[in-house]
């Protein structure tokens, strides 16, 4: 049986600055080839989910793939067509805009 999905990293937390990444799952789809990028926003200042922080997915030309944004928890999750490489921009009102390539 062929699996549906390959973890492709399990977590990670990314905090450069005043927004906390933590990145609960990527998951690689066998099936849809799709990436499947699951996580959180907080703010290093407070310790609070970060309501409505917008994340875009960015190919090298800086062209929107996808973009979403964060629950009330500060939670997202977002689904994109599979390629090698991405930039994932976090941004939010008040503070500096993040980028970390995946």
């Amino acid at each position: 049986m062929k699996k549906k999905y390959v973890i492709v990293s399990d977590s990670f937390t990314w905090e450069p600055g005043p927004i906390k990444v933590d990145i609960s799952q990527i998951q690689y789809s066998v099936k849809s080839d799709s990436l499947l990028i699951v996580g959180t926003l907080t703010s290093t200042n407070y310790h609070e989910g970060l309501i409505g922080a917008l994340i875009r997915i960015l190919k090298d030309d800086n062209t929107i793939l996808a973009g979403t944004v964060t629950d009330l928890d500060g939670h997202f999750n977002i689904k994109i067509k599979y390629s090698p490489a991405h930039t994932v921009e976090f941004s939010y009102v008040g503070y500096d805009t993040q980028t970390h390539t995946i």
